[in-house]
């Protein structure tokens, strides 16, 4: 049996008074991008916008650049939804490439940090050493 609108809608609003109860920032950058991605599924694209922009202003006021850009790709998308057009489709085409910009500075950061390669011969003696290599990411 699947849940009714009414109850999942009560159930994401009592979801976002408790991340805001909280003040947790990454708790509630993912519970607006994830109402936002519920309003998109249902077709509300105002609504979506609006939790859209929630998602961008908690991430900039916080140094989440990752998360900013996908609030903005999700913006972006209500944008055309709402307005279509050329401008709307070259908005978010530009907030998707904007949006994979960060997702791979981000992931190298990542790699970056836990690069390492395998150091020692046979299959016993080595260890895992940082690769000093690849400590930084390329620019």
């Amino acid at each position: 049996m699947r849940p009714s609108s009414a109850s999942v809608e009560a159930l994401i609003e009592e979801t976002v008074a408790h991340a805001i109860e909280t003040g947790h920032v990454p708790t509630l950058v993912n519970t607006y991008f994830y109402k936002a991605i519920f309003e998109m599924v249902r077709g509300d694209a105002g609504a979506a916008r609006r939790d859209a922009e929630m998602v961008v202003k908690l991430s900039q006021e916080n140094a989440l650049p990752l998360t900013a850009a996908l609030g903005a790709l999700l913006s972006a998308w209500a944008d055309a939804r709402l307005d279509g057009g050329e401008t709307a489709a070259t908005e978010l085409r530009q907030a998707l490439a904007a949006y994979n910009d960060q997702r791979k500075q981000a992931l190298r950061g990542v790699l970056a940090r836990f690069a390492c390669r395998y150091r020692g011969s046979g299959r016993r003696g080595g260890t895992l050493e940082p690769d000093r290599r690849s400590a930084s990411p390329r620019r």
